[in-house]
C-alpha cells in the first residue's frame, strides 16, 4: 500500500483537522469525512458514465461511487 493511500485510509477514519471563526473565536475542530458510527447520515451517490477530463483526454468509468461527495469506488463494466 502507497504512502499517499495510507494517508487518504488515515484522513476518511480519524477525519481532518479544521478551523473556523464563530462571532470572535477561532474554533478548532475535528470533521470526520465519513460517519461510520450511523452509515445513515453519509450522502450515497451512484453515478453512471461519470466523465472525468485529464489532460484533455476524456476519461468515462461505467458506475463511480461517491460519499459525502468523496470517489468511493470505480467500476468498468467490460
Amino acid at each position: 500500500m502507497t504512502l499517499l493511500l495510507k494517508l487518504l485510509l488515515l484522513l476518511w477514519l480519524v477525519g481532518i483537522n479544521v478551523e473556523y471563526q464563530t462571532s470572535e473565536i477561532i474554533v478548532y475542530d475535528q470533521v470526520q469525512l465519513i460517519d461510520f458510527t450511523n452509515p445513515d447520515n453519509n450522502d450515497w451517490l451512484v453515478v453512471n458514465q461519470f466523465t472525468v477530463i485529464e489532460n484533455k483526454k476524456d476519461r468515462r468509468p461505467d458506475v463511480v461511487v461517491f460519499i459525502n461527495g468523496l470517489p468511493l469506488g470505480v467500476a468498468n463494466m467490460d
